[in-house]
């Protein structure tokens, strides 16, 4: 019996890899699937793996209490070290921070319970996300939202004059609803609404999530104003 030795010279990162003859595809139906941190139940769909990419169809799982269907997603390895991952599907109530921390390692800075529909397509280099890789889109509404950490979020809403819990630095709102694009790292937000018992917020602008910075217009109003005042009165 002869192993074939490994190379001593390490890949370069993006190197194109030797395309594969073998071609492998099945049903999945698992009660829980594991992928580093990130733990599915009651997974179900088909599945395909050619020319190293592994392509899904008709899957569904449940994460975290909350449920997602697929509508066409693929992992791509044909590059070295490099892993190119496409998710496309709908979702209810959703943990969408503890999906980008288990899957990419990245601690987002707002979370909640998301539901809606949408695309995220991002890349990771030897195991750590590019964020200048993130391209995508997603109609949302989430529940009890939390923007929570001293981050680029919270100091966001710092700056403009919120009240921050400097021991645990998060704030909390009921609810929200937004349609967001996602482009080279960059959101772009159409309408932010974000609700609390006594007060609304809108913005709509950016946040370049590679370079930390952002430009964003906002307007809050108090909703005793609403409810007392023919024209609510704005805070900012």
């Amino acid at each position: 019996l002869i192993r074939p030795q490994p190379s001593s010279i390490p890949l370069k990162v993006g190197e194109k890899l030797p395309p594969t003859t073998i071609v492998l595809q099945g049903g999945l139906t698992s009660l829980k699937v594991n992928y580093h941190q990130f733990r599915a139940k009651q997974v179900k769909g088909n599945w395909k793996f050619k020319d190293r990419v592994v392509g899904f169809d008709s899957l569904t799982f449940y994460y975290r209490n909350g449920k997602y269907q697929d509508e066409g997603s693929w992992v791509d390895f044909r590059q070295a070290r490099i892993v190119d991952i496409h998710f496309k599907g709908k979702f209810r109530d959703f943990r969408f921070r503890k999906v980008m921390k288990e899957l990419f390692r990245y601690d987002f800075f707002v979370d909640g319970r998301a539901s809606g529909k949408g695309y995220l397509s991002a890349r990771l280099i030897d195991g750590s996300l590019d964020l200048k890789s993130l391209n995508g889109y997603f109609d949302l509404k989430i529940k009890n939202v939390k923007f929570i950490g001293y981050n680029l979020g919270v100091r966001i809403l710092k700056f403009l004059g919120f009240k921050i819990d400097e021991k645990k630095y998060s704030l909390d709102f009921e609810r929200a609803k937004t349609k967001l694009i996602i482009k080279n790292g960059v959101i772009y937000l159409d309408d932010l609404e974000l609700r609390s018992w006594n007060i609304e917020a809108h913005c709509f602008g950016w946040v370049d999530l590679v370079e930390q910075k952002l430009k964003l217009y906002v307007a809050a109003y108090p909703l005793e104003a609403v409810a007392t005042f023919t024209k609510p009165l704005p805070l900012l």
